[in-house]
């Protein structure tokens, strides 16, 4: 069985080419994909959902980390 596509807040400012901090603001939009779950008190996103956001969301992405 092989891991589901998850992202913790790491990932996501990597596909997004921010820092973590502009990351965490991205998820607090209100048009961000929910998190698919809490581990040890983060939040983890479904992969497809967040790459999905990203595509639709070019303004967000590209900043520099």
């Amino acid at each position: 069985m092989s891991a589901p596509d998850v992202f913790g807040l790491g990932e996501v400012a990597e596909l997004l080419g921010v820092d973590r901090y502009r990351a965490y603001r991205a998820t607090l939009r209100p048009d961000f994909p929910r998190p698919c779950s809490i581990c040890s008190g983060r939040r983890v996103w479904y992969g497809p959902e967040v790459r999905a956001w990203i595509a639709e969301h070019p303004e967000v992405a590209g900043r520099p980390a």
